[in-house]
């Protein structure tokens, strides 16, 4: 078992003195008990091993000081009512991207993912260093949260459809799952945007209720079984280009934790953070092998005057959705001058080896015979003209 004291040096282990007033059952005989609640149900694909690690990380390092016990949503159906919980203080803890919260705030979104936003690293070096963990904590206080990121997909696919798009006119009518600032983007474009829990994808997708779905990547999404109800896999995932997974904490409740749970709590998040964006790069890889060499799935890339429209629709609904409110002002203005400084560095390194990279080296193992055809995608000659730009 993991030892406290060899992931939170010289860290009290003695619990906080609270108010006599705080319900039960967070305090009992010295430890407290943390009821940590979900956006989603149990699953074996990445969301639910992320959950069951983040809170068993807690339970081990904390020694008898913490003890975390783990609530599906079955308790909560809907996903609001989770954040609600925690919120008023019905339950400590929620594990989620904060983008199911975009009803209650179109600030939420800038701390899972932005269309055309900012990579993994990107949002790591904005959110550690740049200024927007503070940003993130005041915008959260507004809900009585104190907030993390514990977790990460990296870059997610663009989704299953059932339908070729070419032209951004193929958009106008869709009945597309996305969730969030994103599903205001594709309707701007023409589209329907719908709000489908995990379960409810595939019989709507096979019963044409919708005609295309996004879920995170190949690992996650065979899990799911999406594979057997669309035709198509689309990519580059241009609305979620590194989704961060929030754990939330009620405020008050972080407030009567000890210093030393404090650190507890957020190097937990952080190990989580980590580990979760590294299990998904090497899962998806393999399972994308398998979505097209075992099941013939049909890759198919965004076409370039697509994501060109998209991405000037995407500025345009995200500066409009910041207008009416002065926090969100400043969010809004420290995430695009961040990108901005990432966006230049990120041309000149990462963009550029990864572009020096596709050539033909004798680097890496022979690969297998293909057993299943398919349309190769198409090299990239240039970056995107991106239209996300400060409008305020």
């Amino acid at each position: 078992m993991m030892k406290r004291r060899t992931f939170l040096t010289g860290a009290a282990s003695a619990a906080a003195t609270v108010p006599a007033a705080f319900p039960s059952p967070a305090i009992a005989e010295g430890k407290r008990t943390l009821r940590l609640v979900t956006g989603w149900s149990q699953n074996t694909g990445g969301s639910g091993v992320a959950t069951e690690r983040v809170a068993k990380t807690i339970n081990e390092v904390g020694e008898g000081t913490l003890e975390v016990k783990l609530e599906w949503n079955e308790r909560f159906p809907k996903r609001l009512d989770a954040f609600d919980a925690v919120s008023k203080g019905d339950a400590e803890m929620y594990y989620a991207p904060e983008t199911y919260w975009h009803k209650k705030s179109a600030g939420f979104n800038f701390f899972t993912s932005l269309p055309y936003g900012m990579t993994p690293l990107e949002q790591e070096a904005w959110l550690s260093v740049m200024g927007g963990q503070e940003l993130w904590d005041e915008h959260s206080a507004r809900f009585n949260i104190k907030p993390f990121a514990a977790g990460n997909t990296g870059c997610q696919m663009g989704g299953w459809y059932n339908k070729e798009i070419n032209t951004l006119e193929d958009l106008k009518g869709l009945k597309i799952r996305i969730p969030g600032i994103a599903g205001d983007v594709l309707k701007r474009a023409g589209a329907e945007p719908v709000r489908l829990p995990r379960k409810k994808i595939i019989p709507a997708l096979k019963s044409g209720t919708v005609d295309a779905a996004e879920w995170i990547g190949p690992w996650s999404d065979m899990n799911v079984g999406l594979h057997k109800a669309a035709r198509y896999y689309y990519y580059p995932g241009f609305h979620a280009p590194g989704n961060v997974w929030a754990l939330g904490l009620n405020l008050d409740v972080w407030r009567s934790l000890s210093k030393a749970q404090q650190e507890l709590i957020g190097l937990a998040c952080a190990s989580e953070h980590r580990h979760s964006l590294a299990e998904f790069a090497s899962r998806n890889g393999t399972f994308l092998t398998k979505l097209i060499q075992e099941h013939g799935i049909e890759l198919k890339r965004f076409p370039r005057d697509v994501l060109n429209e998209l991405g000037r629709i995407s500025g345009d609904v995200v500066a409009e959705a910041v207008r009416k409110d002065a926090l969100l002002k400043r969010i809004y203005k420290s995430f695009i001058t961040s990108r901005y400084d990432l966006l230049r560095w990120a041309k000149y390194s990462d963009e550029a080896f990864m572009v020096a990279r596709r050539a033909a080296f004798k680097f890496e193992a022979p690969r297998p015979a293909r057993t299943v055809r398919r349309t190769p995608p198409s090299p990239e000659k240039k970056i995107i003209k991106s239209e996300f730009v400060p409008r305020i």
